[in-house]
This record gives structure tokens, sequence and C-alpha cells, in this order.
């Protein structure tokens, strides 16, 4: 059995694999516990949609295809927070305003460029794949999203837990909220190179509502939800190597299938039912 299960990881390749892996559901999960715990779960998907155009052009243009993507996702979560600050603009509209419109955007520049074959492993995620260059950008990512939460925290949780009471304090809910959509951003990017820009909001929203089957503090729900996202993660690479299956969409379904074994298990036993 152990054999079985470390064989895949005795190539190099599968080793950078991993490690692109690993940082990238660190920085998924610890950012989706906010994002689950504000009511933004819709934004996962919109925002890997709306990276098209930056892959696209960073293609065209011969640039690294992720700094394209990220180019785009900042520029989307920019103009989320700015049209979502009219009192008439919901953020659910101002979502499905950009997001739409980036992605029609990128599809007629798609279009433009007649192929997506090399585009393929943006679009569909695989994590063999992922350079060097790469690597160091995901670890980059990962490592600001992870310090500036850190480094952020209290703010973080006086704005979702009391608005007004933070308000009085001096920090805004509004900057917090966009800091949340900027750093959202930055691990759809580094989310659609492992799993693709299809399946990206799973990686970011599942071991988040996992880990709150379970836990009931901030930091306890983070801290599980990044071992859920590894565990998950490394067992789908797993699987994916020996059935010869995609792997994107194997990390995606055995993290799945940790949130079914955990639903199941607190329904139960009642525990924060």
């Amino acid at each position: 059995m152990f054999s079985w299960l470390s064989e895949p990881f005795s190539h190099g390749f599968m080793q950078q694999a991993a490690l692109a892996v690993i940082l990238a559901a660190c920085g998924c999960a610890a950012l989706g516990v906010q994002v689950v715990l504000r009511r933004m779960a819709f934004m996962g998907d919109a925002m890997a949609h709306a990276t098209l155009p930056g892959v696209v052009m960073g293609f065209v243009l011969g640039w690294n295809l992720l700094l394209g993507a990220l180019a785009a996702a900042l520029a989307s979560a920019l103009g989320i927070a700015w049209a979502s600050r009219h009192r008439r603009v919901s953020e659910d509209s101002a979502i499905g305003i950009l997001y739409t419109s980036m992605f029609a955007l990128g599809i007629i520049v798609l279009h433009q460029v007649g192929s997506f074959s090399d585009l393929a492993h943006i679009l569909f995620g695989n994590p063999m794949g992922v350079t060097g260059a790469e690597l160091w950008v995901i670890g980059i990512v990962t490592a600001i999203v992870m310090a500036t939460l850190a480094l952020m925290r209290r703010e973080l949780a006086l704005t979702l837990i009391d608005p007004e009471f933070a308000r009085s304090q001096g920090v805004s809910p509004f900057l917090m909220r966009a800091m949340v959509l900027v750093l959202c951003a930055g691990t759809v990017v580094i989310a659609m190179r492992v799993v693709g820009v299809i399946l990206t909001a799973a990686l970011i929203i599942t071991p988040a509502a996992s880990a709150r089957l379970i836990c009931t503090s901030i930091l306890t729900t983070s801290l599980t939800a990044i071992g859920i996202a590894i565990i998950g993660a490394l067992a789908g690479m797993v699987v994916a190597y020996h059935w010869d299956l995609s792997m994107g969409s194997s990390i995606v379904l055995a993290i799945s299938v940790i949130f079914i074994i955990l639903r199941i298990a607190t329904a139960a036993s009642g525990l924060r039912s």
C-alpha cells in the first residue's frame, strides 16, 4: 500500500508537480475560509472566467501566461470593488457584469487566435507541466496571500463579525472586502494552473466548506481547510497517476469526496448540524 502511494512521487516531474499543488492548495484553502464566511463563493468561479482575456493576450504577446491571467484577475477584482460601491449596484451584480464582460472579451480574442490547443494546460489544468518560472509565481503568490491573511487577521475578523464596530475602530469593511477580492485574484491564478480555469473555484471553496463542518473558530477552520486541501490534492494526484486520469479533475474530486465523507459523518453524529 505504501509503495502504491509513494511510487508516483519517486519521479522528479511528479515531485515538482506535488510542490506546485501543495503551494496552490495552501493559498487557496486559507483564502477560501474568508471567501466562504463572507458568502463570496460565486467570486472564485467568476474570477477564473475573468482571467481568460489575460491568458489569451499573454499567449499572443509571448508573456508568461500566469502573469497575464494575474493582470486580468486584478483588473476584474478592482473593477468589481469599484462598481459595487454604488448603493444601487449589488456586489453580485458587479461580479456578473465584470466576469461575463471579461469572459466575452477573452472569447473574442481567442477566436482571433484561431486555436486554443496551446492553452489547454491553462483551461483544464496540468500540474505536471508546471515550469520552474511558474513554480516561483505560485510560491510568491501563496506567500503573499498567507502573509497578508496572518498580518490582517484581526481586521478581517472584525469586519466579518461586526462591520459597524470595525468602523468605530477605524477599520474599513470595504477595504477589507476589496483586499479579499485582490487576494482572490491571486489564488485563482495559481489554482487554474493546477486544476484549470473551469475547476478553479472548487480548490478555493470546497476545502473551506469542508472545514466549516467540523470547526468553529476562524483559525482552526483555516488550518483544517489547508490540511484537507493538501490531503485531497495529493490523493487526487496518486489516483490520476495510477489510473491515467486528468490530474486536475482527480484533485477536485478527491477534495469533494472528503467533503461528502465529513458531511455524512457530521450528520450521523449531530456535530454542528
